[in-house]
């Protein structure tokens, strides 16, 4: 049996992942660790890692459907394979805004493909993001080319409590100091494609955000430094927001 997920966890199972020369490692999970036994895991797809095409510019293209899932803005292209690719995004949009999404959680900084990458981990426990991985393992090279699918689905697997999915989205950087109020802006690049974007001081509970914010944002709790790096992103359910 073969199975294709994604992995996104607050705290999630502990595991060491090393594919084609590249290794990641995803956090433990207490609360989980004692029902998951090692038979639980089916085999992650050959998928992982693949390095073939992976550039700043697939990574790029990674990160913004990251942020288009996590209530950001992103404009798809025509076709079948780009149409399938949004509907599960939306799916994954709306599990994370409902709460199927039980947990989400990051390890910092990692180096996939040889580019900086912040990798997300998200788990569930009902198996909607295997649905979404199924989806996206099959569209997402037919409607973007090679490349993205090293950054957007690195690891499938299913267990016998849910499904997991991991996005390895590139990390920011201030040009601009960001002071400590509530909705202050700054400025601020995606590290590898040094593409400008804007980064927010916000709370890592819902707060009302209106349209001044957008989902998938760079952000931070605290104030930071020009120079300095974040890899939280603001996650938006209808007009409330908060930093993850």
């Amino acid at each position: 049996m073969t199975s294709h997920g994604l992995v996104l966890g607050f705290v999630g199972l502990s595991a060491l992942v090393a594919v084609a020369g590249c290794s990641s490692e995803v956090p433990a999970n207490d609360e989980m660790q004692a029902s998951v036994e090692e038979s639980d895991i089916e085999p992650a797809t050959n998928n992982y890692m693949k390095c073939t095409g992976a550039t700043d510019a697939t990574q790029h293209t990674a990160t913004l459907l990251f942020t288009y899932a996590l209530g950001g803005q992103f404009t798809f292209p025509a076709g079948t394979a780009c149409t399938n690719v949004k509907n599960a995004l939306d799916t994954l949009r709306g599990a994370i805004e409902s709460g199927e999404v039980t947990s989400i959680s990051k390890v910092s900084y990692l180096s996939i493909c040889g580019r900086n990458t912040t990798q997300w981990n998200l788990s569930d426990r009902r198996a909607v993001l295997k649905g979404v991985g199924d989806a996206l393992e099959a569209n997402v090279q037919p409607c973007f080319g090679d490349g993205v699918l090293a950054f957007l689905l690195p690891v499938a697997q299913t267990t016998s409590w849910g499904s997991t999915l991991k996005m390895d989205p590139e990390p920011a950087t201030l040009t601009a100091d960001l002071s400590s109020t509530q909705g202050a802006s700054a400025a601020a690049y995606w590290q590898q494609t040094l593409e400008p974007t804007t980064a927010k001081k916000w709370s890592s509970t819902y707060t009302a955000c209106g349209t001044a914010v957008a989902g998938g944002e760079p952000c931070s709790t605290t104030a930071l430094a020009s120079g300095q790096n974040t890899d939280r992103l603001i996650q938006k359910t209808g007009t409330s927001c908060r930093c993850l």
